[in-house]
């Protein structure tokens, strides 16, 4: 993704280990990585909460597939209701033994 260190200022309402750098990719303008220091799977949203600027964040682990309008469903009570949605959360499925293509299973 060729990613190259950028600086954006964030308000840290959310505490977290320092954060060693940020990186945008110039494939995509959608895509950044935050480069902190450890503090585990917690303290790594509280950062990527914190530096996001967009009004909605999806949080998954690394290991998670996602269908492909999981993000829309997601959305769309805030949508349909933005004055009482707050969050929402999905289903997970376990896998294993399961055939996996691109990103799919099959």
């Amino acid at each position: 993704f060729r990613l190259v260190k950028f600086h954006r200022p964030y308000e840290e309402e959310l505490a977290h280990q320092p954060i060693r750098g940020l990186y945008s990719s110039p494939m995509t303008e959608r895509l950044f990585v935050v480069d902190k220091e450890n503090g585990g799977k917690a303290d790594a949203q509280n950062a990527g909460i914190n530096v996001c600027r967009a009004p909605l964040f999806c949080i998954i682990d690394g290991d998670s597939i996602l269908e492909p309008d999981a993000l829309m469903r997601a959305a769309q009570p805030f949508i349909d209701d933005p004055e009482r949605t707050i969050a929402v959360g999905g289903t997970i499925r376990i896998a294993n033994g399961s055939r996996i293509e691109a990103g799919r299973v099959r």
